[in-house]
């Protein structure tokens, strides 16, 4: 949700932007008092609905292009690849990161691990892959075994 003053109607009001469920919807202030509302499928589908600001791309408006608005977007998004992409290093940490540096031992090797998996041909076990990177005798608990 984000908002703004602008001139509405030849009157000072609050532009309230948000997103509800699917919708993105825009809302029009004067003072306590919601004189419209606007929705559409997109931020640029509403605020063309909307009619002002013309000059202005509606992802613009809801501040989607903004550098730290995109920032906090890309670190919320749970990261995800194909197994073409697993040479790809700056996805394999950020995949790492999220998904299994608190759950596993740091010392394994998984940029190895996927690499190796890429280049075989043949389906892996993946209980004695492991067991073949990690420490003898180490006892594996449930959290690692779904992460």
């Amino acid at each position: 949700m984000a908002s703004f003053i602008h001139v509405f109607r030849k009157e000072r009001c609050t532009i309230v932007q948000k997103f509800v469920k699917n919708k993105s919807v825009v809302e029009i202030w004067n003072n306590i008092i919601k004189i419209s509302q606007y929705e559409g499928n997109s931020p640029v589908d509403v605020w063309q609905k909307v009619g002002i600001l013309k000059k202005y791309r509606g992802t613009q408006l809801f501040g989607l292009e903004h550098t730290y608005t995109q920032s906090v977007l890309q670190q919320s998004h749970i990261p995800k690849c194909q197994p073409s992409q697993w040479n790809n290093e700056k996805l394999m940490n950020r995949l790492y990161e999220y998904h299994l540096k608190r759950r596993t031992i740091v010392e394994i090797n998984w940029l190895q691990l996927f690499k190796q998996w890429e280049s075989s041909e043949y389906i892996i076990e993946i209980n004695i892959t492991l067991s073949n990177l990690y420490p003898k005798k180490y006892q594996f608990n449930n959290r690692e075994m779904q992460a």
